[in-house]
């Protein structure tokens, strides 16, 4: 689809911006350059350059590192063919700041036991606390948002079981004996895993509120 295509979906400014680079942006320039001279100084003139205070470039190089790291981190769990999940990015995170699991905790104020069993995803949702996850994960230089993506895989309770009936027989004088269960085949969803599902929605909320006041 060409640009002209698109012509209704674009503002009157932006409109007029493609139509100054795209004569320059169309040529190939020698060496693969992408863009020319007369493409650099086409966006001088049409887009000046805003002035950067110290703290927006402080803030945005904080963002550039949690990217950057967010961004290695799915690279080593693809080299090690591994699932992502919270705990290996709190692992992962922990381990890109030279500490043990020990020298975290101690360092970060968290109990030693929590974090061992964060890393080895051993709390479900509903065990987790999120004010500390939020400010281990922070003081750790990871995100927000790969945090709350993460979160969906504390999730451990299969979606939908296999349905059962279980037929009780009595006695008169023994009192009541069960039948073995029976297996109709039929799937259902699993209530705890609505519970959990449920758990992390809280779980969330907690963690973007802590976030925000950090």
């Amino acid at each position: 689809m060409s640009i002209d295509d698109r012509d209704e979906a674009l503002e009157p400014e932006d409109k007029r911006l493609w139509d100054r680079l795209a004569q320059r942006l169309a040529r190939v320039d020698p060496g693969g350059v992408p863009l020319g001279r007369e493409t650099a100084a086409a966006l001088d003139q049409a887009c000046p350059a805003a002035t950067v205070s110290a703290g927006l470039r402080s803030r945005l190089d904080r963002i550039f590192e949690r990217a950057f790291a967010d961004l290695a981190f799915e690279q080593a769990m693809q080299a090690k063919r591994r699932r992502p999940s919270l705990g290996g990015y709190l692992a992962f995170l922990r381990g890109q700041a030279g500490l043990s699991v020990s020298e975290a905790a101690k360092k970060y104020g968290v109990d030693f036991q929590l974090l061992a069993d964060l890393e080895r995803d051993g709390l479900p949702p509903g065990k987790i606390p999120g004010r500390k996850l939020a400010g281990l994960v922070r003081r750790l230089k990871g995100s927000l948002e790969q945090t709350e993506a993460l979160l969906w895989t504390t999730v451990r309770a299969p979606r939908y079981i296999t349905a059962g009936t279980r037929d009780s027989l009595y006695r008169k004088t023994s009192g009541v004996r069960r039948a073995p269960e029976v297996t109709t085949g039929e799937q259902r969803e699993n209530p705890e895993y609505g519970e959990e599902r449920e758990a992390v929605a809280r779980l969330l909320q907690e963690v973007r509120d802590a976030w925000g006041k950090g």
